[in-house]
């Protein structure tokens, strides 16, 4: 048996600090970057304009919230912000 120790956060001022918000990590034994470029994730942060899915998952009063949505992203500067209420609360 394999146990992996994993820390997510960074170092400000010589301590480490836990992200601000909970974050999702998954393991596979599968290299996902086929898989990625697939599905249109690329390494940079600026994206063709054309329709692409947002999907996110943080913990919410117990359970877990999703978020699953399209997006149509234009040519400049574009926005979403995601909400409880734009979400699905998966139980």
């Amino acid at each position: 048996m394999a146990i992996l120790n994993l820390s997510v956060g960074m170092m400000a001022s010589g301590k480490f600090l836990p992200p601000p918000n909970s974050v999702n990590v998954y393991v596979t034994n599968q290299n996902p970057d086929a898989n990625l470029v697939k599905a249109g994730f690329t390494s940079g942060g600026a994206l063709k304009p054309g329709r692409y899915y947002l999907v996110g998952f943080t913990p919410f009063q117990g359970h877990s919230l999703v978020w699953h949505m399209p997006v149509d992203l234009h040519a400049g500067s574009n926005a979403v912000t995601l909400t409880p209420q734009n979400g699905s609360v998966s139980h």
